[in-house]
């Protein structure tokens, strides 16, 4: 049985429920889509690449739920089946015995959290793509998605420096 904080449990069932919410957001507002549906676009906002609503479909739901979950439970799964194999910072030390439980719990919240903001993100960029084909020129509207993906950049390094203070000696 592995270590968790109080809190752990709960954190992941809200994990779990959000990805299987983003799935079905997915699916349900793929149906929005055209039969031929703009799924890349180019800097200006044109697109450039095409796939059929139902590969799409697939694709995103794959995207923002199964990728998000992998994030969050690989690495409390690593960690505690093979603990030397967890890559983070002075790993000798934060998985000695008396630390190891402590040092576990936290890494399940940190990517929790994680997988959590990458749901989001996905989920939005993707309503974004529906958007755009809902529009006569199929245009993607570059100002929202560069403010999200400015968020998520900060967030990310935010995140990586809260992540490497947390494990520094």
């Amino acid at each position: 049985m592995s270590p968790r904080l109080p809190g752990a449990r709960p954190q992941a069932i809200l994990v779990v429920a959000l990805a299987l919410g983003a799935a079905v957001f997915v699916y349900v507002t793929s149906e929005r889509l055209p039969e031929i549906a703009a799924t890349r676009f180019a800097a200006g906002g044109d697109p450039v690449a095409f796939m059929t609503r139902g590969a799409y479909r697939v694709f995103m739901v794959w995207l923002v739920s199964a990728v998000p979950l992998l994030v969050a439970f690989l690495p409390q799964f690593i960690g505690a089946r093979w603990p030397q194999l967890l890559n983070i910072p002075n790993r000798e030390y934060w998985l000695a015995a008396e630390r190891r439980p402590d040092t576990l719990a936290s890494v399940a919240a940190r990517t929790l959290l994680l997988a959590a903001v990458m749901i989001l993100f996905l989920c939005f960029t993707h309503w974004l793509v529906v958007e755009a084909n809902a529009s006569p020129a199929r245009r993607l509207s570059g100002a929202p998605l560069l403010a999200a993906l400015g968020a998520f950049v900060a967030f990310m390094i935010g995140w990586i420096a809260a992540f490497r203070r947390r494990f520094r000696r």
